[in-house]
């Protein structure tokens, strides 16, 4: 990562492509292209991939996935596995390792529309906060999906006046819901969110 993340000295580069910015972004993207041709680790391959895509979008969190396909060995055909990621606490890795694709989330609907999907930002209470939403239901003993055990996630961040936290709040219900229990965490989480005993810096 040191070759690939290095300091960048794109002075000449800045006059050609303009902004520096700009300029140093290409510059990662052919430095990274490089390096790529000749990387045998898959999971080495991956975290380059990730660590300039958060580089070059100035993100806190960055995520690939894959999505197996049907009748796959493991089990989970169909479904999203995560490859690689980046800033995430190590719960939210274990959270996020398989996610099926009949889920209601930012990475679910980009797969299904095959487009960005954007996350909102909200407000809460002074907090700017940033997130995803998710939807699934439990297996039960024999691994067949339970109808009567949903449960839905918000995953995040949120900011209030140079102060930062990140959060994951999960509920799980005990009957069939009416609407995605994903969007109902979140409200619940936004309402409650002024609430909650945190200091200010």
């Amino acid at each position: 990562m040191t070759d690939l993340l290095s300091s960048r000295d794109g002075a000449t580069s800045w006059a050609a492509f303009g902004a520096p910015d700009e300029a140093a972004d290409i510059e990662l993207l052919h430095r990274i292209s490089t390096v790529l041709i000749g990387e045998q680790d898959r999971v080495e391959l991956y975290g380059k991939i990730v660590d300039a895509a958060v580089t070059i979008t100035g993100s806190q969190f960055g995520t690939m996935q894959l999505l197996l396909p049907q009748g796959d060995p493991s089990g989970h055909g169909g479904e999203l596995q995560l490859l690689c990621s980046r800033g995430l606490p190590p719960e939210a890795v274990g959270f996020w390792q398989w996610v099926n694709p009949k889920a209601h989330s930012s990475c679910t609907q980009a797969l299904k529309f095959r487009q960005r999907a954007i996350i909102p930002d909200f407000e809460a209470g002074g907090w700017t906060v940033s997130g995803k939403t998710g939807s699934a239901r439990l297996r039960d003993g024999t691994g067949k999906i339970a109808k009567n055990r949903p449960f839905g996630w918000f995953v995040g961040w949120a900011q209030r006046e140079g102060q930062s936290i990140v959060f994951a709040r999960l509920r799980i219900g005990t009957a069939p819901p009416t609407t995605p229990m994903g969007p109902e965490t979140r409200a619940i989480f936004l309402k409650e969110l002024p609430k909650l005993p945190l200091a200010r810096p």
